[in-house]
């Protein structure tokens, strides 16, 4: 009987995995950064005298810790590797076994606390040969959070996925030409530096890059407009009769404004959001909003 539930809670756990469903988001982000060892650290948190409601409450406070892990993990460019991780994660889930929902969520907020990895780091975050899956990742995550938040209709998988007809992609909003911004350089390897910088990087579809891709910034704005939110954002009409987007960027303090042109100095201002953005996304009060949430 014990083995019977625990087999069909795992069941469950990597159903989640696989099919992304908002109660259970963070498995599946999870998943996607092949963090397996969510499996046995989950399972160790539930005591075979939990019931259903308390089980789903240990899944999500469970998940959304390791999610929040990954995302600081990201920034601050630390390996996401088992071995690094394993011993870790090992200790956790022997100091959170019979633990209660209430002292499970003190414990996980604690480990948060503790902590050293937080968003400063992606300050000065860019997209490498090597971490492109990551920061097509991070993208998708600002992108499908700031729609959600204002309610547009948006969808996770299909800014993650390769196999939709016309995938997303990382785009620039610099095209490779120095020439063009030259004068915010001292020379074209800076340039090509700052151009990679996360926030100088948008998701959209793979057709918009083939189409607009190298065009100016000022060419490329109004195209902006007519794409995912994080894009239309630098577009000044996304801040007109806009009333669900300007009542979440104000109430959260989150630094969105309009930019006619971009330069070195709005790729900054532009970083700086992105790293606000994330802290929203993966603000640690998201464990006890789960543990009050009825």
């Amino acid at each position: 009987k014990n083995f019977d539930k625990f087999s069909q809670i795992y069941l469950e756990l990597l159903n989640y995995a696989e099919n992304f469903r908002e109660e259970y988001e963070y498995i599946y982000y999870n998943a996607l950064n092949h963090f397996t060892l969510q499996y046995p650290l989950i399972l160790a948190s539930i005591k075979l005298t939990d019931d259903k409601e308390t089980i789903k409450k240990k899944i999500q406070i469970i998940s959304a810790y390791i999610d929040i892990l990954i995302a600081r993990r990201i920034a601050k460019r630390r390996t996401l590797a088992y071995s690094s991780i394993k011993y870790t994660m090992f200790n956790l889930m022997k100091e959170i076994r019979d633990l209660s929902l209430i002292e499970l969520a003190a414990e996980i907020n604690k480990k948060i606390d503790d902590m050293e990895e937080n968003f400063d780091d992606i300050l000065n975050f860019s997209l490498r040969n090597r971490n492109k899956f990551k920061v097509r990742y991070l993208l998708a995550r600002i992108t499908y959070c700031i729609e959600k938040e204002t309610g547009l209709k948006s969808n996770f998988e299909d800014y993650i996925s390769y196999k939709i007809k016309d995938p997303f992609e990382i785009e620039h909003i610099w095209a490779n030409k120095y020439e063009r911004y030259k004068d915010d350089f001292s020379n074209e390897r800076e340039f090509e530096e700052y151009r990679d910088r996360l926030g100088g990087l948008l998701l959209l579809p793979k057709s918009f890059n083939q189409s607009y891709g190298k065009d100016p910034y000022k060419d490329k704005l109004v195209h902006y407009f007519s794409q995912n939110l994080l894009a239309k954002s630098l577009h000044e009409r996304c801040y007109e009769r806009n009333p669900s987007f300007l009542k979440f960027k104000n109430r959260n303090a989150i630094p969105f404004k309009a930019h006619p042109q971009f330069k070195k100095d709005d790729l900054d201002i532009r970083q700086k959001l992105y790293r606000k953005i994330c802290e929203y996304i993966w603000d640690p009060s998201r464990i006890d909003k789960i543990l009050a949430d009825k």
